[in-house]
Formats: C-alpha cells, sequence, structure tokens
C-alpha cells in the first residue's frame, strides 16, 4: 500500500475505533445495567426485540450486499448516483409493503400482546434499518467509513442518552426502550441521508431500468446475504429452541449470556468493515501480507480475551445474583469468541474479497443445519440448556476451522497448529471454568497464556513491530 493508502486506513480505523468505543459503552449499559432494572421477564421480551431485529435484514433480498460487492473499491465520485439513488428509494417502497404485511399478520396470529407490540416495532425498525444500512453499504464500499463510523457514533451515542433518561425516570418496562432504540437509528438514517444528498436526491431514474439494476445487484448479493443470515442463524436458532421450549425467562437468561459474548466481538465487527474497501484497492502480495499479520494478532488477542471472564462473573455475581445461571452458559459460550473473531475478521472479509460468497453460503447454512439439528437434541431428547449450548460452540467452532483452512489455502499459508492451540485454549478454558475455582482456573490459564506468548515470542515481537511503525510513529 501506498503511504496515503495507509494513512487513510488508519484514519477510518481511527473513526471505527471511537464509533466502537461508544458501541462499547452502549454494550456495557445493555449488558450490565439495563437488566439491573428490568425484571427477567420485561429484560426477556427486550432482548426478544433485538433477537428479531437482528434478522431483519433479510427482507432486502441481497440488494444492499449486491451492491457492496460490486461497488467496492470504487471511488464515491465515480457512482452511477440516479442509479443508485432510485434503488434506495425501490427499497424503502418494498420494506415498508414488507412491514405492512408482517403487521397485518401479526394482528390475526400472535395472542400474546407484549411479542405483538414486539413484532410490530420489529416491521418499523426493518424499514429503516435497511434503508439505513444501504447507504452505510455504500460508504464502506467506497472507503468512506468515516461517514458511517460518524453515524454510528450518532445512533449509540444518542440511546445511551435516553437509557439514562428512562434510568432517571425509573422506567421498569421494557417497551421504552424499544421505541427509543427505533427512533435513535432513525435520527442516524437522517444524518446518511444528509452526507449521501447526492445519492437519496438524485434524479430517479425508469422503474424497468431501476428494477433490471436491482435484480443484478440481488443476483450478486443473495448468496452472501443468505450465508450472513445462516452465519446468523448458527446461534440465532439455539435461542429461537429455547424460548419455544423453556419461555421467555429463561430465554432472558440465556440471551444475557449471549450479549456478553457479543461485548467481546464488538470491535472485530467494526474493523473488518474498515478492511474491506482497502483489501479490494491492493493487489494479492498485499493481501497475503496482511492476512499474515492479521492472523498472528488475533491469535494473541482473542485467546487472552477469555482471560476476562474470571473478574467478570465474579463480578457479575454480585451484581446480577437473578443471572447466576447466565454465568454457567456464558462459560461455554464464551470461546464463540475465539472462532466467530477469526471468521468475521479473516474469513469473511478475505472470501468477500476473492469474491468466493459461495463458498460463504455453503458453510454457514451448512453449519446452521448442523446448529438447528443438535440445539433440537439438546433441549427435547436431552432437555438441558447447557447442551443446546455445547453444541452450538461445536458448530461455530466447526465453522470457523473449516472456513479457517479454506481461507489459508487461498492464501498459500499454513496454519493448522494455529487452529490446534485455538482448541486448546477453548477446551482449556470451558472444563476450568466449569470444574476449578474461579481464582485458581484464572490462574492455570493465565498460566498457559504466558506460555503460549513465550514460545511464540516471534509472532509477539512482529506484532509489537507492526504497532510501532503505524501507530506510534503517526503520534
Amino acid at each position: 500500500m501506498t503511504n496515503a493508502k495507509v494513512k487513510r486506513l488508519f484514519s477510518n480505523l481511527t473513526y471505527a475505533f471511537l464509533s466502537q468505543c461508544i458501541s462499547l459503552l452502549l454494550s456495557l449499559l445493555m449488558s450490565f445495567v439495563v437488566p439491573k432494572f428490568l425484571s427477567v421477564k420485561e429484560f426477556g421480551y427486550w432482548q426478544l426485540f433485538l433477537f428479531y431485529t437482528s434478522y431483519v435484514g433479510f427482507t432486502h433480498f441481497g440488494l444492499d450486499d449486491g451492491i457492496y460487492l460490486r461497488e467496492g473499491g470504487k471511488r464515491y465520485k465515480d457512482l452511477d448516483f440516479s442509479l443508485i439513488g432510485s434503488q434506495f428509494w425501490l427499497l424503502m417502497f418494498t420494506q415498508a409493503i414488507f412491514a405492512g404485511v408482517i403487521s397485518a399478520f401479526s394482528f390475526f396470529f400472535e395472542k400474546d400482546p407484549n411479542k405483538l407490540f414486539v413484532i410490530l416495532l420489529t416491521g418499523l425498525y426493518m424499514i429503516i434499518f435497511n434503508v439505513f444500512y444501504f447507504l452505510g453499504f455504500i460508504f464502506q464500499a467506497t472507503n468512506h467509513t468515516k461517514k458511517y463510523s460518524i453515524s454510528i457514533i450518532i445512533y449509540k451515542l444518542l440511546f445511551i442518552v435516553c437509557i439514562f433518561f428512562l434510568f432517571m425516570s425509573r422506567d421498569i418496562y421494557y417497551k421504552g426502550y424499544v421505541v427509543l432504540y427505533t427512533l435513535t437509528l432513525l435520527i442516524s438514517l437522517l444524518y446518511c441521508m444528509a452526507v449521501g444528498r447526492r445519492i437519496v436526491f438524485a434524479p430517479l431514474m425508469k422503474l424497468s431500468t431501476v428494477l433490471l439494476e436491482a435484480g443484478r445487484n440481488i443476483v450478486v448479493g443473495i448468496n452472501l446475504l443468505i450465508a450472513n443470515m445462516a452465519g446468523l442463524l448458527i446461534i440465532g436458532s439455539g435461542r429461537l429452541v429455547v424460548e419455544q421450549r423453556w419461555g421467555i425467562e429463561s430465554f432472558g437468561k440465556f440471551s444475557f449470556s449471549i450479549s456478553i459474548c457479543n461485548f467481546f466481538l464488538m470491535f472485530v465487527g467494526q474493523t473488518s468493515m474498515v478492511l474491506f474497501p482497502a483489501l479490494r484497492q491492493t493487489n494479492f502480495d498485499n493481501i497475503k501480507k496482511v492476512y499474515v499479520t492479521l492472523h498472528e494478532l488475533l491469535d494473541i488477542v482473542l485467546s487472552g480475551m477469555l482471560l476476562f471472564y474470571f473478574p467478570i462473573s465474579y463480578i457479575l455475581g454480585f451484581w446480577l445474583p437473578q443471572y447466576k445461571e447466565s454465568l454457567k452458559y456464558m462459560s461455554i459460550l464464551l470461546p464463540l469468541c475465539t472462532f466467530d473473531g477469526k471468521m468475521q475478521m479473516l474469513c469473511n472479509t478475505y472470501l468477500q474479497v476473492l469474491r468466493k460468497e459461495r463458498w460463504l453460503l455453503f458453510i454457514n447454512v451448512a453449519s446452521f443445519l448442523i446448529s438447528l439439528l443438535l440445539a433440537l437434541l439438546g433441549a427435547y431428547i436431552l432437555c438441558s440448556i447447557q447442551a443446546v449450548v455445547v453444541f452450538m460452540v461445536v458448530a461455530v467452532a466447526f465453522r470457523s476451522i473449516v472456513s479457517e483452512l479454506y481461507t489459508a489455502k487461498l492464501m498459500e499459508s499454513e496454519i493448522k497448529k494455529e487452529i490446534a492451540w485455538e482448541c486448546f485454549f477453548a477446551i482449556s478454558f470451558i472444563v476450568l471454568s466449569l470444574l476449578v475455582p474461579t481464582v485458581a482456573s484464572f490462574l492455570i490459564y493465565l498460566t498457559f497464556y504466558i506460555a503460549y506468548l513465550v514460545l511464540h515470542k516471534n509472532k509477539v515481537g512482529n506484532i509489537v513491530g507492526m504497532f510501532k511503525r503505524h501507530v506510534l510513529s503517526k503520534g
């Protein structure tokens, strides 16, 4: 990469990091403070809303993903603003229709008034979310991730303010959180429309032309869309089975442990967003070099992140005693961070850059089916939530390992030893956290981790050297 490209990459990473710091604060509030104010049942409905909204991206049928892939690497000024802007309004119109259909069916078939409220707000959120990410994907694809990061900062900061308002007003019901969560995303959408006005307010084109172009984008993006949805369903299927089998309160406790895992994974997703357009604009040799560096970095960071479980679990046991059961699930689930972190940062990003969406589709659908079958086995045959949790980790690990091997083959890299270390850390962490007292398990795992760093001191040296060259030198 040229110095200008490296400078822009680190500028984008800076804004991405800032947005993730804000997201981190919000995640802290949502994961550790909101459960303190809401009852387990109310928190369960709040988590149900977040669960449903995580799948609303399916209704754009790959349009956003197709534009992201086809326009990735282009300069913003070179876009066909009229053609893209016309698809923006087409998307908004179709999402409004879908939301109306979902709402109509819900009134007839859903008897639980709380679930009905969640579904109706999910429909409204779906419209806002999909058009928001339509613009966000364009900003990402054209390396204008700074604009996207600012929109996320607006969204998260506003909701943090709303959460403090709800705390001060002693609101103990989930509905206020749901409404304000949707409203703050709408405000962020308005910001995106303002900075993306050349797209939003471009002259509209003929409907036939727009439909033809949208069809092309959907054909390209549908594989990635289904792959991403299947990836979400690897964990989502287990959550859905738990809600159906054990009810909303068990779902809330189970979802609490999932939210802690997502808390650890936040930074990975934002960094991969910045990497995609940067990698699309460079040559294959540089792509391979970045791959090796990222793999070494993730090997060190992700396994080390598991150390935070021990103090967090100790604190949460006092802060949220009603969620002590969730800590057992979390001790099994947290190794997801190791496997899913590699999947998000390396495999998803690199397979998209190399246009291997069909492989992503295959491995995610296969892993989803495995996860669903195992979740049903754990829920209805073994009758154990812990069994469901273990099976979820198995499905995620399977997807990550197979994808890592395939990506490493494309990058002409050998990583079998690194995968063995990943599995060792994951298994030892689960065994220690379940069977050994907290302090002792922390010390034993820390010993394993330090031994790993000593054995791989060259890898650590490479990461420290990169940090000095590209971060400290900028200061």
